[in-house]
């Protein structure tokens, strides 16, 4: 299993998964976004 980071560095946009990241936890949540995401919340 992959980090958050290691996706977001290997990503071919990285602008793009950040701006996922960012419109799912407009939705969702932080909480519910991090679990998918498989990283945690920082404030």
């Amino acid at each position: 299993m992959y980090s958050n980071y290691e996706l977001y560095r290997n990503s071919k946009d990285p602008i793009s998964y950040r701006a996922e990241i960012v419109k799912g936890a407009k939705k969702n949540g932080i909480m519910p976004t991090a679990w998918k995401f498989k990283t945690t919340p920082e404030g």
